[in-house]
C-alpha cells in the first residue's frame, strides 16, 4: 500500500510519510540497499533529517561507515531536525559507529630497486664506540 501511495497521485505530504515508512519498513526487513536507493537525493524536504536518519541506518547495515557519519552528521547539522528527529539519538548513534577503514595503515609503498653501486663502510663506521656502561667498568679496572 506504502509502494501505491508513492507511485500514485497523492499529496506531497503523503508522498513523503509513505516514503519515510517504507523505507523503515525496508530497513528491518534487512533490505537496506533498497532503502538507500528510495531515500538518496531526497534532501531538501521538511523530512530531510528522518530521511537522513533512516539512510545511516541504512548506510551502518551496508558496512558504509563513511556515508553513515555523513548522513548522521547531517542530522546534527540540520536546525529544524530538532522538532522531527531525537538528535540524542542520533548522536549516539554517530558515537557508536566502528572506527573508519581509513584510519588503517597504509600497505607498505613498493621500493624499485636502485642500480646504484654499494659502497663499502668506511672504518670509521666500523669501529664501535663504547657505551657508557663499557667506558665506567674500563676506568674502574684501570684503577
Amino acid at each position: 500500500m506504502l509502494q501505491e501511495l508513492l507511485a500514485g497521485s497523492s499529496s506531497d505530504a503523503l508522498k513523503q510519510i509513505a516514503r519515510l515508512r517504507l523505507a523503515k519498513i525496508l530497513l528491518y526487513q534487512d533490505k537496506a540497499q533498497q532503502v538507500v536507493d528510495l531515500l538518496e537525493g531526497q534532501e531538501g524536504t521538511a523530512f530531510a533529517a528522518a530521511y537522513s536518519e533512516v539512510l545511516g541506518d541504512a548506510y551502518v547495515a551496508l558496512g558504509r561507515i563513511a556515508d553513515a557519519q555523513a548522513a548522521y552528521q547531517q542530522v546534527l547539522m540540520d536546525p529544524q531536525a530538532q522538532g522531527t528527529v531525537d538528535q540524542r539519538l542520533v548522536q549516539w548513534k554517530a558515537l557508536d559507529l566502528p572506527e573508519i577503514a581509513a584510519d588503517e595503515p597504509a600497505p607498505e609503498p613498493i621500493i624499485e630497486p636502485t642500480m646504484e653501486p654499494i659502497m663499502e663502510p668506511t672504518e670509521e663506521l666500523t669501529t664501535e664506540q663504547p657505551t657508557d656502561a663499557a667506558a665506567t667498568a674500563a676506568e674502574e679496572a684501570t684503577e
